[in-house]
């Protein structure tokens, strides 16, 4: 028994020295100078301390203290995530941009600003051994290009032209989180045409084996992870280029090298997107069902002035009332050509003893013994306008976009705060527009390019071996937005430009313009009315010019000193 007890006394000591990270020396003679009857609350208290060290290494999100009990610990991986909610969060993100206001106003901003009217140009870039550009050739790749973009041409149901396609192809992409599109060689007059797909054809719940593949939320993955197929439902791919469906007809396997599926990835093994409201929709939902409840509550007590009370406390209406509701009812029934019957009108006399006028600002008179309550609301609420503000700037925040603007809000917006939240904000629609412009445009661009070349009597002139060449000196035109502030904007540009830090091409494509372009147009206006002013005249100048001069008065007149003011004698 005391071998035993010996025993726990020396495991517990050595507990205490690899908990304290203390030499053994001094938690030897820290041991044996404490009293019995003391030494269980001094191993407590030592134990303790070395716990609190402990948890100080640890990161303080990943503690779980009572307060955040509820808080998930497993998130696990995004795919297994979008597997078991992918199909509700775009359901919902739909019913968002569909009748929900700022998810409506979310849709209409991303279009707006990451196409605007024109869309993404084709620029063609490509030059001459020399470093020229090869004007023959770019002009007529743009041209095909541009034949190529009308409608019956670049899509399958002859609906849409090009700019519809991206515009489209936006609207997946900030709802869906996904664009989903097939390719189709030797279809259409040009030889090349796609299919815009929505991305629900692609079920997220999908996962089997084919080939001895692995398939996950519908598509087929190799070793590599890599997409060798994808499986679309069928009853939504009923054209005749169909080859051939699997899996009892439900599905369709297409190649992958046939599809376009780009998404936003934030993981390294992603395999599907996902909303970008995702974050944000479920403030969304409780702002919407806010506002309903605030405007029907303030519209009730905009129109309820009060309540009548009968002195035996029984429900009912005072005496007179039941009958006008009657009377106001059969009128309206016999106006509409609508016959009663007995039953109806009794159900009508019962539903009258129960009336509450609801009509705009109406005070009746008090029959004997009646008391009269008036209705007092809180609505409209003094601080309605704050929540919704706050609520839409928690949106915003999320989908990365500046309150003024997101928000449709410009209270207290000054110069200097719009332009630190709209530039930021525009440098995220450079991010996706480069995005747009390499996973859509450049794919589809390569592949048409390469039938065109053969095809195309627009592209005779252009030799087949420059095909690489051309992929490279393919450029898309991309939206660029006016300065806040232009004047300073205008300012800057002539400084960079007179201290050599840039060149006028570069501010041209910063502002959105076409080099080629507008050189051109100078040029013609050049041509047709003389040379444009170089640099921009003072104020007064053009009226001081236009004047006519007397030579005689004018050469008494002594000359004054540039710069100096010339005082005018009475």
């Amino acid at each position: 028994m005391g071998a035993h007890v010996m025993g726990a006394r020396e495991q517990a000591w050595k507990d205490v020295q690899t908990r304290c990270k203390l030499p053994g020396s001094v938690v030897l003679q820290q041991w044996t100078t404490q009293r019995a009857n003391d030494k269980a609350a001094w191993i407590g208290a030592l134990v303790e301390a070395a716990g609190q060290r402990e948890m100080r290494r640890m990161f303080a999100a990943a503690e779980t203290p009572a307060w955040v009990s509820s808080w998930p610990t497993d998130g696990g991986n995004l795919n297994q995530n979008l597997e078991r909610g992918l199909a509700i969060a775009v359901r919902r993100a739909r019913q968002h941009t569909q009748d929900n206001d700022w998810g409506r106003r979310f849709l209409l901003q991303m279009r707006t600003s990451l196409l605007g009217p024109t869309g993404m140009p084709l620029q063609m870039r490509h030059k001459k051994r020399g470093g020229n550009a090869h004007e023959a050739i770019n002009e007529s790749v743009e041209a095909w290009w541009s034949a190529w973009c009308r409608e019956g041409s670049c899509e399958l149901t002859g609906k849409h032209a090009w700019k519809d396609c991206e515009r489209l192809a936006i609207d997946h992409l900030c709802r869906d989180g996904e664009i989903l599109a097939r390719e189709l060689v030797g279809r259409g007059p040009m030889g090349y045409q796609i299919q815009l797909l929505d991305p629900t054809l692609l079920d997220p719940s999908y996962r089997s084996e084919y080939a001895g593949r692995r398939i996950r939320m519908s598509i087929e993955l190799d070793d590599d992870n890599r997409p060798v197929a994808y499986w679309l439902r069928s009853q939504y791919a009923e054209a005749g280029y169909v080859a051939k469906a699997y899996d009892g007809g439900q599905r369709v396997r297409i190649p992958a090298d046939e599809i376009i599926h780009a998404f936003i990835a934030e993981e390294a093994d992603q395999l599907r997107g996902f909303p970008w409201m995702l974050a944000g929709m479920r403030r969304l939902r409780l702002l919407g069902d806010f506002e309903e409840s605030a405007a029907v509550a303030s519209s009730n007590a905009a129109k309820r002035v009060g309540f009548f009370t009968a002195p035996n406390g029984d429900p009912g209406s005072p005496p007179g009332f039941a009958d006008q509701i009657v009377s106001a009812a059969l009128d309206a029934a016999k106006a509409s050509g609508k016959i009663l019957t007995p039953a109806e009108i009794e159900a009508i006399t019962a539903a009258a003893q129960r009336f509450s006028t609801t009509a705009p600002g109406q005070y009746d008179t008090l029959p004997t013994g009646y008391t009269f309550t008036p209705f007092q609301s809180d609505y409209p609420h003094i601080n309605y306008g704050e929540y919704v503000r706050e609520c839409v700037r928690g949106f915003t925040g999320g989908l990365g976009l500046s309150h003024a603007t997101g928000g449709n809000n410009l209270e207290n917006v000054n110069m200097s705060s719009a332009r630190v939240g709209i530039l930021d904000e525009r440098e995220l629609y450079k991010t996706l527009q480069d995005f747009v412009a390499r996973k859509l445009h450049a794919r589809v661009f390569k592949s048409a390019l390469r039938i065109g070349l053969i095809a195309s009597p627009l592209l005779a002139r252009v030799p087949p071996s420059q095909y690489e060449a051309l992929l490279c000196a393919a450029t898309w035109g991309k939206r660029r937005w006016q300065d806040p502030d232009p004047v300073k904007k205008a300012n800057s540009d002539a400084i960079r430009l007179q201290n050599r830090l840039t060149s006028p091409q570069r501010v041209m494509l910063e502002n959105g313009d076409e080099p080629e372009e507008v050189m051109e147009e100078i040029a013609e206006w050049e041509a047709r009315f003389g040379p444009l002013t170089a640099k921009p005249a003072a104020p007064g100048a053009g009226a001081a010019a236009a004047a006519p001069k007397n030579p005689d008065t004018e050469s008494e007149k002594p000359d004054a000193e540039e710069g100096a003011d010339v005082e005018e004698q009475p």
